[in-house]
């Protein structure tokens, strides 16, 4: 404002005809600029008007192109772009009349074009009707012949349409070009103008006040900085030489926790700084005097340091990655401003933490079968982590226990804990862990709003007890085993202010799933305890009767070894199983039963060994018995010990398992025959697979010439063809079924593309087709059930005309076949199709819906692969339903 005051009190000031000019100059150039927008709008329109062109040439060439396709092939499919081409030629030459309303000559000339178009329409729906009366290739020539005149009448005038706009987008691109050019001169001599006024402004100011200057200077700055920098997300903050904050960006404001920057730059630096705990990432404080502002004060550019900020009061923490740099004066020895830079990356470390923690929670839920102690630990781990506070509760029976909790505050555990004693959970409640464990689905509230926690509070001292917990937002999970809600794990932001968002959810699910995993091992560790506890029990009760019946056993070599493996004693089962007699081996080494080169190797003395170092020896191998012959044997040595410890001897027990090694020999041979056999088999269905693949393109076009060359014998003697495309029809059918057997084995199931639709419509339109098929057959329809559903339409029709098909194939031909829709509980559908005839084989029955199966009790040549039943079951289980079959 100063500046301009001065300049009114120089009326001899040489600005006066510069700022003459300047104003001259800018009214021109915004008149020159409004012209230039006129005509690049008009460079727009030709485009229009040539692509508007092509469309309407481009829609009468598709009317004509499916005309000839229809009339060449005979389908029906090929009218369609016809159709299409007769609704829209009018409504697309409507508009490209109204595009060219400014243009006369082009008017005229779209006036003969739509006559032409007319013309050809005119002709193409003639050429169609004497089509459908039985005219053919002389018959249709004329039509042919006048069409293709007027249609390269139309193309010669669209082309000289075309041109002219061609011609005017030349002009109007070069006077808009012109207009820029005019308009940049005027602008840059507006430019030029605004320069000189600055540098005389500049020249007179010179020797005024240097504070009034630097604050000018720093309104410039500050005004650059608006425009530039408002819309970064890097915070950005400008301070003076004195430490003052004199600029600030939105993304600066919010960082710090300011509304607006207005508001961070009413507060001093001070003020600003003692809104937070400033520390280093791993949370240890970091000096204030590195701080990047201030080294940047001292002239030096600073480093992009990584900082944590812990705001005071509500502890939310924050990272960033700050910088700062000074601004020198034009003698480079004084600072001054300083531009600080910052970076959040609060998502980022976030991001880190959860994943750390991840690891460590899991690490926690290992380490440990007390699954209470490891939840607990867990718990601890996810504060502040993941919460303010958490707790886990697991059912018992209607009521539920609380396992674990945590918060960042020791002192409201004891106050939640005295909260809910005082008022219990309502386990009827609709939210919270009572709701999860009955439904099993979690719970999310991003922003926890007023009207739950009043809804919550049973009284008024009840409300502010609740208030006290500032809960903002909340995520309760289940956890959950073998579909089963055993528990919930809930999470709670409250003093932090932080809000939850989807990604904690995944986090808070992720963590869920472990810990009910964790406790599931440890239940099912505890009771394999149990029953371990019970077992020793039981065994040491039956020690004593298993010491009177050792010498009665027959089955089991048990005998003792002295400590140098001297055999000591001998029951009934030693002496059968190895041949001697007490008399002939006792005080005799046990290395007699062994094969020579385990007694060379020293492999006796090493069973001896391990026994008297573990306590207990257990191996299987090679025995041989008195009269030399081998047996396979399972051998437990234990070393026997006195109450001190002592080493006394050892008791052996030798069971003979030569069938059993025999058996499993023989296994093991039919398992790799077994596995040979299924390679094989995967093989074949894999080049079954590829071989379907493949024949479909040469079906495809035997079946097209074959209904060509039909099509051009007019009603001859067609019988070779009919046989021919019969015998396609049938391959084609084979080789759909063969793809759909690769489908099912090797690529995990026939693909579905469900949609909703009426099953019973389906179903009636499958046999009504096959009426026309077998028109002396009964086939009876009844629907009894709804038949809304989700089904893939095509694949059930398939299903369909499978069943019904084998039913009128293999049935009795002069009774009735009985299509019935049955309902079948809540959500479901029963198809049922019945037909009298000769029974099913007893022997086919269990293997029906197997590929390769055919009823042998048909003596008619077989139309398919034996492959329609198999596909028709994959179907139905694919749907989720299933499929028998009774005779």
């Amino acid at each position: 404002m100063s500046a301009d005051a001065n300049l009114v009190k120089a009326p001899r000031s040489p600005l006066a005809p510069v700022l003459v000019l300047l104003l001259l100059l800018l009214p021109a150039g915004v008149y020159s600029l409004s012209n230039l927008s006129s005509m690049t709008e008009w460079v727009k329109h030709t485009d229009e008007v040539r692509v508007s062109l092509g469309r309407v040439l481009s829609t009468l060439v598709d009317g004509e192109t499916g005309v000839r396709g229809y009339v060449l092939v005979g389908d029906p499919t090929f009218l369609e772009p016809y159709n299409k081409a007769a609704t829209l030629w009018k409504t697309d030459f409507d508009q490209l009349r109204a595009l060219t309303a400014d243009n006369a000559g082009q008017q005229q000339r779209l006036g003969h074009l739509w006559q032409l178009a007319g013309k050809r329409v005119e002709l193409l729906k003639a050429m169609r009707a004497k089509y459908d009366a039985g005219q053919r290739d002389a018959e249709l020539k004329p039509l042919i012949v006048e069409g293709k005149r007027t249609m390269d009448e139309i193309r010669a005038l669209v082309a000289t349409l075309d041109q002219e706009e061609k011609r005017l987008y030349g002009i109007r691109q070069d006077r808009a070009i012109s207009q820029w050019r005019w308009t940049m001169a005027l602008f840059l001599g507006g430019a030029l103008t605004f320069l000189l006024v600055v540098g005389a402004l500049w020249i007179q100011r010179r020797d005024a006040d240097m504070e009034r200057r630097r604050a000018e200077d720093v309104a410039r700055a500050s005004e650059l900085f608006s425009i530039v920098l408002q819309g970064v997300d890097m915070g950005i903050t400008v301070q003076d030489a004195a430490g003052r904050l004199i600029y600030a960006n939105e993304a600066a404001a919010s960082i710090t926790g300011y509304g607006s920057p207005e508001e961070l730059l009413a507060a001093s630096i001070t003020e600003v700084m003692g809104r937070f705990d400033v520390l280093n990432f791993d949370g240890t404080p970091f000096p204030l005097e590195q701080m990047p502002n201030r080294v940047a004060f001292e002239g030096k550019a600073s480093d992009e340091i990584p900082l944590r900020f812990r705001v005071r009061g509500t502890r939310e923490e924050r990272w960033s990655l700050v910088r700062a740099v000074p601004s020198h004066d034009p003698s480079g020895k004084q600072v001054l401003y300083v531009i600080n830079f910052f970076r959040e990356v609060t998502e980022e470390i976030r991001d880190k933490h959860q994943r750390t923690f991840l690891l460590r929670a899991v690490d926690e839920l290992n380490s440990s079968l007390d699954y209470e102690k490891t939840l607990a630990a867990v718990t601890r781990l996810a504060v502040p982590t993941l919460a303010d506070w958490c707790a886990i509760d697991l059912g018992d029976g209607d009521r539920t226990k609380r396992v674990a909790i945590a918060h960042v505050d020791p002192a409201k555990v004891a106050f939640v804990e005295a909260l809910e004693r005082r008022y219990p959970p309502d386990p009827t409640a609709k939210t919270g862990t009572p709701q999860i464990l009955r439904t099993g689905k979690h719970e999310f509230i991003a922003e926890m709003p007023r009207e739950l926690l009043l809804a919550a509070a049973v009284d008024a001292d009840h409300l502010k007890l609740i208030d006290e917990l500032q809960l903002c937002s909340y995520i309760g999970v289940p956890l959950t085993v073998r579909g089963k809600t055993i528990g919930a794990f809930t999470f709670a932001m409250a003093e932090s202010a932080r809000r939850y968002t989807e990604k904690d959810l995944e986090v808070a699910q992720a963590l869920a799933d472990r810990a009910a995993l964790a406790i599931e091992n440890a239940r099912l560790f505890h009771e394999a305890e149990q029953a371990r506890a019970v077992a020793t029990a039981q065994r040491d009760q039956t020690e004593e009767r298993f010491r009177l019946m050792i010498q009665s056993v027959r089955d089991y070599a048990i005998f003792m070894l002295d400590r140098n493996g001297v055999v000591a004693t001998w029951n009934t089962g030693a002496q059968l199983i190895k041949g001697y007699r007490p008399d002939e081996i006792i005080g005799q080494h046990f290395s007699r039963f062994y094969p020579e080169h385990a007694v060379r190797s020293g492999y006796c003395e090493h069973e001896l060994d391990v026994a008297a170092r573990v306590g207990r020896f257990e191996d299987e191998g090679w025995r041989v018995r008195k009269d030399g012959s081998r047996f396979w044997a399972s051998v437990i040595i234990t070393a026997m010990t006195d109450e001190h410890g002592r080493l006394k001897g050892f008791a052996k027990i030798t069971r003979d398992l030569t069938e059993r090694k025999q058996n499993e020999e023989a296994l093991a041979a039919e398992a790799l025959r077994r596995k040979q056999a299924e390679n094989e088999s995967q093989f074949a269905e894999t080049f079954v697979g590829i071989l379907g693949h493949d024949l479909r393109n040469p079906l495809n076009a035997i079946i097209m010439a074959a209904t060509l060359m039909k099509k051009r014998a007019n009603g001859n003697d067609t019988k070779t063809i009919d046989r021919v495309l019969s015998s396609a029809d049938r391959m084609a059918n084979m080789v759909a079924q063969l793809l759909d057997l690769t489908r099912s084995r090797l690529a995990g199931g026939i693909f579905l593309e469900k949609g909703l639709g009426d099953l019973g419509a389906l179903i009636s339109g499958i046999v009504d087709e096959l009426r026309l098929v077998y028109p002396g057959r009964d086939i009876r329809w009844e629907s009894l059930g709804q038949g809304q559903g989700s089904w893939d339409k095509v694949r059930l029709a398939q299903v369909c005309s499978n069943l019904v098909g084998n039913a009128l194939q293999h049935g009795d031909a002069t009774k009735a076949v009985t299509v019935r829709l049955l309902p079948a509980g809540r959500d479901s559908v029963a198809l049922s199709v019945h037909s009298h005839g000769h029974p099913i084989s007893s022997d086919l029955l269990p293997v029906i819906f197997e590929p390769y199966r055919r009823n042998t009790a048909n003596t008619e040549r077989s139309k398919g692969l034996g492959l329609g039943l198999f596909i028709t079951h994959q179907i139905v289980e694919a749907h989720g339903g299933d499929i028998h079959v009774c005779s």
